[in-house]
């Protein structure tokens, strides 16, 4: 009987290709520069991870750098896609993923994908908008302080105006009534003695064109009975 053979530990491995990662904006808030994925905040955006491999059963595991939180999905045809609704300043980072695949109760896991760098920007629209708000609030803050302050003085000027008009209205109204007085003065020192003088005058003048009537005509009378006879 031969001695018995050193044991000899078999391994096997299941070869799994890199995954790929993209990204995506369904409302079109993506923009990419050299520096990576540009997105607006505010805006969806939808990171999906594939794999080509005849171990379908598996899934993907999404890493965000800087961060302990990973999120894992099931493939499906291969693919799994990671859903951000509203893009804010905390998905800021860098995004990559692995594929895991349990075979025998052993988990086999591929190669890290790239690093997409994903960087979340503000609207242009809510940048001119903040910024507009942002100049008529400054307006607001230096015009106010101005705008009481005139307001101010105008309300003490308010007063010596308002005793100018009186004076001047007052004064007015004294001269009318001393203009009215003097009318009314003349009219009733006058209108007696016009009366009396018009009232005389005119009843000498009656009396007058009276006797110059009469007189002419006892003459005439006189002389034509003394030619008579």
């Amino acid at each position: 009987m031969s001695p018995q053979s050193d044991s000899v530990r078999l391994s096997i491995t299941v070869p799994l290709q890199q995954p790929s990662i993209s990204l995506t904006s369904p409302n079109k808030g993506l923009v990419w520069s050299p520096e990576g994925a540009e997105i607006t905040k505010g805006y969806s955006f939808v990171i999906t991870c594939s794999i080509n491999s005849r171990y379908t059963k598996g899934h993907f595991i999404l890493i965000f750098s800087g961060s302990n939180i990973t999120n894992t999905k099931p493939a499906v045809n291969q693919s799994a896609s990671f859903d951000f609704p509203v893009a804010e300043y905390e998905h800021q980072g860098n995004y990559s993923c692995v594929y895991e695949v349990t075979l025998s109760s052993r988990k086999f896991t591929s190669t890290e994908t790239a690093e997409i760098n994903v960087t979340i920007k503000l609207s242009l629209l809510l940048l001119l908008s903040s910024v507009a708000a942002g100049i008529l609030l400054l307006l607001v803050l230096v015009l106010l302080p101005v705008f009481l302050v005139c307001r101010r003085r105008r309300r003490a000027k308010q007063p010596e105006v308002l005793i100018q008009t009186q004076l001047s209205v007052r004064a007015r109204n004294e001269y009318e009534e001393d203009n009215d007085e003097d009318e009314e003065e003349d009219y009733v020192n006058a209108d007696p003695m016009d009366t009396k003088n018009l009232k005389e005058g005119a009843w000498m003048e009656e009396e007058q064109e009276s006797n110059d009537y009469v007189d002419p005509e006892s003459d005439e009378d006189h002389d034509y009975e003394e030619a008579g006879p």
